[in-house]
């Protein structure tokens, strides 16, 4: 399952958010969003992983 928390749609352009419960940071939250880059075809704005964590990442793929 490829499963995404939230989806925002802002004028046409989506912004993917992965909601995780962990306090620290993996790449591996991002792998649902990759999949769904992949596969949507409308442009997407950013994603974001939101974590239970402290500190801010970026990430190679423009996610935060």
């Amino acid at each position: 399952m490829h499963e995404i928390n939230l989806v925002l749609d802002l004028s046409g352009k989506l912004l993917l958010v992965k909601i995780k419960f962990g306090r620290t940071f993996s790449a591996d939250f991002f792998k649902n969003i990759d999949w769904w880059r992949q596969i949507v075809d409308l442009p997407l704005v950013d994603s974001l992983v939101v974590y239970g964590g402290e500190q801010d990442w970026q990430t190679g793929s423009g996610g935060w």
